[in-house]
């Protein structure tokens, strides 16, 4: 069971939220990452572990981001589908962005950009882009996906925490399920699980025409 939320392409000089989505991305995804294993904020596992709480359902959560898409995954069991979908929706709709793994992810992410910066391949990668689009076009970006020292550097806790709130809504999601189920059972269950998550959908996508 995949949800797949799409992300904005933005030119870099947008505000800070956004200007540092469109100059790095993968660090989101390792945010989201770490969410698997601290409690969200709020939802029905309150005063429990997630990554305990996955090991006792035998589910499995992954997260991965790229330029265009996060996409947050459950593998479970369907004898324990429901409480594996209710720890998928809070991983969803309410991640917490703990302000202790959001520091220490971010030094990793600035030690990882100063790595690329010594090797000819990866250094190739940050370049090219640039050349290719031009300054300021959302696909400029280094294609590592690691961003930029002066973005990274300065990217707050509540800044991911807005990030969130704007791009991911389920107006702009697609859940796809692969299983042994069927519509009538699932719709249900579904609807059960992501029944707080507010309607609405993400900006539209801005990409500046290549010249």
């Amino acid at each position: 069971m995949t949800t797949e939320t799409q992300h904005p392409d933005i030119p870099a000089q947008t505000d800070d939220t956004t200007k540092w989505w469109g100059q790095s991305m993968t660090i989101w995804g390792v945010l989201l990452t770490t969410v698997t294993t601290v409690l969200p904020t709020v939802g029905p596992l309150i005063g429990l572990d997630i990554s305990s709480e996955l090991q006792r359902l035998g589910a499995r959560l992954t997260t991965a981001s790229d330029l265009d898409t996060t996409v947050v995954s459950l593998s479970a069991l369907v004898a324990n589908l429901e409480p594996s979908l209710a720890v998928l929706a809070d991983v969803v709709v309410n991640p917490s962005f703990p302000a202790t793994d959001f520091g220490r992810l971010q030094k990793q992410q600035l030690a990882a950009i100063d790595q690329e910066a010594a090797r000819p391949n990866t250094m190739a990668f940050r370049v090219l882009p640039r050349l290719l689009y031009g300054k300021g076009h959302a696909y400029a970006n280094p294609l590592t996906g690691s961003g930029y020292k002066s973005t990274v550097g300065t990217l707050t806790r509540d800044a991911a925490a807005r990030w969130h709130a704007t791009w991911f809504r389920p107006g702009s999601a697609t859940l796809l399920v692969v299983g042994d189920t069927t519509p009538a059972e699932i719709l249900p269950r579904l609807e059960k699980a992501f029944a707080g998550w507010a309607p609405g959908t993400a900006p539209a996508k801005n990409l500046a025409p290549v010249e």
